[in-house]
């Protein structure tokens, strides 16, 4: 009998995901920072303003970082007694503190004081429960912070994904996957077909989250590294053949076919980076700079609160009246600045504190014949 022993799963941290994670908030941020503050996108060139429109796919990188992490912590803590309640403890720690203190603080606050973000008349019932996706779906009406639908996707992907993982045969997760994968644009064209918006429900995007949930499992499955980086990169000449004349060709045009297609072809751009950074490469490196590890780590507070620094500094440079190029440069500083020093404290008041308590919720070590030693990553 194998000796059971007590582990922080997953225990190894792969520095270059921190990375991944910084280059995915850097882009959500930059396109809220163009598309939130109109008189931005007049004064800089207009090259700039298009390249930032593509950073509303970095929500598509978030899933797909997420399939893969919560995927491999779940299949390397399948076979544990304390599968569920330890899973759920943790997630509950990493996420819940923060965000109902975000809505407890802003709650607060008079609704003209964020007329800027939403003016939606939607219940702040729908983020209490983690289901600020609904109202866009189904009325286009978002609610008081719209930025919270992509955490609501999360919460209901990791209510539903455990319950698949423990019970579906491990051969069989991978073809789960690839169905997922399929399934998302399928939403998708029957959403537009029903007059329902296809961008913030879980089943719209579920192919992203599939997306890293498949690399995960073909790792445990044993996939060989070099193998797996192989078929990333055809996977990546076929989405750029693919998805490269979609995009500068109708980008913008609102067809049907492309909010079905584009989604997907993100997800498959960033399943690539996941497996560049995941496995041993010259590239990794460049995940791993000091700047976007640092972004990654404070990524989730960085996310929730930067709305808020564009607001405040939109009203702030419209009391000023300064010259344009000034306030552009004024307005950039302030919301990066007060972002980042809020961020900081929220790590050190509220995060760290939190994710201490995860050493009561540890799993007991899995036998070594059923590890995968390049699968663990931090959790």
């Amino acid at each position: 009998m194998v000796t059971e022993q007590i582990f922080k799963a997953p225990s190894v941290h792969y520095r270059s995901l921190d990375g991944v994670r910084g280059i995915a908030i850097l882009m959500v941020v930059l396109f809220h920072l163009f598309y939130g503050a109109e008189w931005l996108r007049i004064v800089l060139p207009k090259s700039i303003v298009q390249c930032s429109s593509i950073g509303q796919t970095g929500v598509d990188l978030f899933f797909v970082l997420s399939g893969f992490l919560i995927t491999t912590i779940l299949l390397r803590t399948r076979p544990q007694n304390s599968y569920f309640r330890n899973f759920f403890a943790r997630r509950s720690l990493r996420i819940f503190p923060l965000y109902y203190l975000f809505l407890s603080v802003c709650l607060c606050l008079p609704k003209e004081s964020v007329a800027e973000i939403s003016s939606s008349e939607a219940s702040p019932w729908w983020m209490w429960t983690y289901l600020a996706n609904i109202p866009p779906t189904l009325s286009n009406s978002a609610v008081r912070f719209p930025h919270l639908w992509s955490l609501a996707v999360e919460e209901q992907f990791y209510l539903v994904w455990p319950f698949v993982i423990r019970f579906l045969p491990r051969s069989r997760i991978a073809a789960a996957c690839c169905a997922l994968i399929l399934f998302g644009p399928f939403c998708r064209w029957l959403f537009i077909q029903s007059s329902l918006s296809p961008f913030y429900a879980l089943p719209c995007r579920v192919d992203s989250l599939a997306a890293g949930a498949l690399i995960a499992s073909l790792r445990d499955g044993g996939l060989a590294d070099q193998m797996l980086r192989k078929w990333a990169f055809r996977l990546l000449v076929v989405t750029f053949l693919a998805g490269m004349p979609c995009f500068w060709l109708f980008a913008g045009a609102g067809a049907s076919w492309v909010q079905v297609i584009k989604h997907t072809l993100a997800s498959s751009l960033f399943a690539v980076i996941i497996v560049i950074a995941v496995t041993p490469s010259r590239f990794v490196r460049w995940l791993e700079w000091k700047p976007l590890r640092y972004l990654g780590k404070y990524s989730y507070c960085i996310y929730l609160v930067h709305p808020l620094a564009i607001v405040v500094a939109n009203r702030l440079l419209l009391s000023w009246e300064l010259p344009a190029k000034e306030a552009a440069i004024i307005f950039v500083i302030f919301v990066a600045v007060w972002t980042l020093v809020v961020s900081h404290l929220s790590w050190l008041v509220v995060e760290r504190p939190a994710l201490s308590l995860k050493k009561y919720f540890e799993f007991q070590q899995e036998p070594a014949s059923n590890l995968v030693p390049s699968s663990p990553v931090n959790a």
